[in-house]
């Protein structure tokens, strides 16, 4: 079973990305200066050469990578990253799985490298002294960055693997929330402030992207019979919260990239309480996460999405085998 990543706050995060550390990485191929002999993750001097160069012309001009490619975001990205190595690391990491992922003949190379810049970018940010942060918000603007693409690349790199059953699915999927969450844990409190920085942008950017109203009906019944278990409010809110959510991106207009965009957004904006019945794999949580892989296969035309959502979905049909949860693929 994979391991899973520590859940405490920001721990230390992410020993490896992709998979166990224990699993070796696949063959290099057309890297030959990137061999075992060299470490991203352990050599804070490796050369920067134009492979790297590569990759960040491909970050910048790639027009798929992204559900929604919005330029302000990549230019404050990118001005970040030049001022930021662990930024920088992750842009590069996540512009080489787009990469892996748009040219299969290069999968396995790319993938790799992939892996070694993600790891290196997590190992730098967890060098950085948070006490150094103090009560500042610009400060955590980087964070916030890092944050979005590290946890888009950790989605993206759990989306594509393919587990033969749903228990392995299912701790990927854990190890990708506690990723994305525990990083957005120094972020607490702070979240509104950020429209007082160079992020106040999004208040603009974001109302453009998609209508979010979720009027829609695809939920309703998971929506109705949450209101008749008789959880704790805390819990019903939480779920209630998580399903609208997913409401969301069968909602959201008008193509299929506004609504990966919301979906990319679901984990981080879930509420603790629910996010604490999905670690305990209860099957009412299981039951919404149904709908969220429904809604996953709703936007599979997305480069990162594919056919996952229908595998996701498949695993957890058979893990429920009938029953009050049951689910229909």
């Amino acid at each position: 079973m994979p391991e899973c990543l520590g859940a405490a706050g920001l721990g230390k995060l992410g020993s490896s990305f992709g998979g166990p550390a224990s699993s070796p990485a696949p063959p290099l191929g057309i890297f030959p200066e990137l061999h075992d002999n060299v470490n991203l993750a352990k050599d804070p001097n490796v050369r920067v050469d134009m492979v790297h160069m590569e990759l960040l012309h491909h970050y910048i001009t790639s027009t798929s990578l992204y559900p929604l490619g919005y330029e302000v975001m990549k230019e404050i990205t990118m001005a970040i990253g030049l001022q930021e190595p662990y930024v920088m690391h992750s842009v590069l990491a996540l512009s080489a799985h787009h990469i892996s992922v748009t040219r299969p003949e290069q999968r396995p190379a790319y993938r790799n490298l992939a892996i070694q810049l993600q790891t290196r970018a997590l190992s730098l940010f967890n060098s950085v002294d948070m006490g150094l942060l103090g009560d500042s918000v610009q400060k955590r603007v980087p964070i916030f960055i890092f944050s979005s693409v590290v946890g888009f690349h950790a989605l993206c790199d759990m989306l594509t693997h393919r587990d033969c059953d749903f228990q392995h699915a299912f701790a990927r999927f854990l190890a990708y929330l506690r990723l994305h969450r525990g990083i957005g844990t120094v972020m607490a409190g702070y979240w509104d402030k950020l429209q007082a920085t160079e992020l106040g942008v999004l208040e603009v950017i974001m109302p453009r992207m998609f209508e979010l109203d979720a009027e829609g009906w695809e939920c309703d019944d998971i929506r109705e019979k949450f209101a008749s278990l008789g959880l704790e409010d805390e819990e019903v809110e939480a779920a209630q919260r998580a399903i609208e959510m997913v409401q969301w991106v069968f909602d959201a207009r008008p193509k299929a990239e506004s609504r990966a965009y919301v979906l990319c957004a679901w984990v981080p904006m879930l509420l603790e309480p629910f996010v604490e019945m999905l670690e305990e794999g209860r099957p009412e949580a299981l039951a919404v996460l149904a709908y969220y892989f429904l809604a996953m296969h709703y936007c599979r035309d997305v480069w990162m999405l594919g056919e996952a959502g229908q595998h996701l979905l498949t695993l957890l049909a058979g893990h429920f085998r009938g029953g009050e949860w049951r689910v229909q693929t």
